[in-house]
């Protein structure tokens, strides 16, 4: 069950606040509702459908609460206020469940509706846009990806040029949301061509390929966000490196089995960290 709403820092909704959900609050749940008398995504399309994340309008159900009627109107005078206040900016919206879990969202106001209507509570609704529903914990997790096999030293007598050792490593990542996450990932070199894939999914992303290298030296790193489909490293676009076959990754519910293979110049400080927060589509 859901025990408050806090949007942007400064306005709560919640069993114990001014302004409180409607009564009957069960929970929420992207796309489809299960309970009518929460949050109602009004989607322009099935969460099925391949343009799920696109923007949806989202209404909470809310009243206002005060002991006179004088107090009610200042209440909804301060409640306009403050949501007005930060209408055209992007606005966070973090909710508790009763198990403590907090998961968040983000958009942008619609509308504030506080009929005229009211006999020491006022009731209305909140609506804001949000371009990707996705409900997401506010928790960031983190998972590495190394490096396996490489050689202890140099036999001798060795034969010019030497060629440095490829690598692979693998480890199980979870998710415990209910829908695929977007991860953000960090390669570390030394290494020249990286391709991560997600044997679970079946999806591979590679940096780097025949004919378009691309080399880490040692502690550099490149950055792939999933969800911005950006590739940087220290701050210059690298996405021309991306191999146009492969694909940018998800992590599916459950465990997904990672791995990372380097074509060549790996040692054991070579890695690919995830960085993701579980996603789902109901809490």
């Amino acid at each position: 069950m859901i025990q408050k709403i806090v949007i942007n820092g400064t306005i709560e909704l919640g069993v114990n606040s001014k302004y409180t959900l409607r009564r009957g609050v069960q929970g929420l749940e992207m796309g489809v509702l299960s309970n009518s008398d929460y949050i109602v995504p009004q989607s322009h399309s099935s969460r099925r459908s391949s343009n799920w994340m696109h923007s949806r309008i989202i209404t909470m159900p809310i009243t206002v609460k005060g002991v006179t009627v004088t107090q009610l109107l200042q209440n909804r005078k301060e409640l306009s206020e403050k949501v007005y206040a930060n209408q055209g900016q992007i606005l966070s919206i973090v909710i508790t469940d009763s198990a403590e879990n907090t998961y968040q969202l983000f958009g942008y106001l619609e509308q504030l509706d506080l009929p005229a209507d009211f006999n020491h509570l006022s009731k209305g609704v909140l609506s804001f846009k949000c371009d990707n529903a996705l409900i997401q914990s506010t928790t960031l997790k983190t998972a590495t990806v190394g490096v396996l096999g490489q050689g202890g030293g140099i036999m001798l007598p060795f034969t010019l040029p030497i060629t440095f050792p490829a690598g692979s490593g693998s480890v199980s990542i979870s998710n415990a949301g209910t829908f695929s996450s977007i991860p953000d990932l960090i390669i570390t070199g030394p290494g020249t061509n990286f391709t991560v894939r997600n044997i679970t999914t079946g999806e591979t992303l590679r940096i780097g390929y025949t004919g378009k290298n691309f080399t880490l030296t040692s502690g550099q790193q490149v950055t792939i966000s999933g969800m911005d489909k950006s590739i940087t490293q220290a701050g210059v676009n690298k996405y021309g490196f991306k191999d146009p076959r492969t694909k940018f990754l998800s992590l599916a519910p459950g465990e997904n089995e990672i791995t990372l293979d380097v074509d060549s110049g790996a040692t054991d400080g070579t890695e690919v960290q995830f960085q993701w927060r579980d996603s789902f589509l109901g809490i």
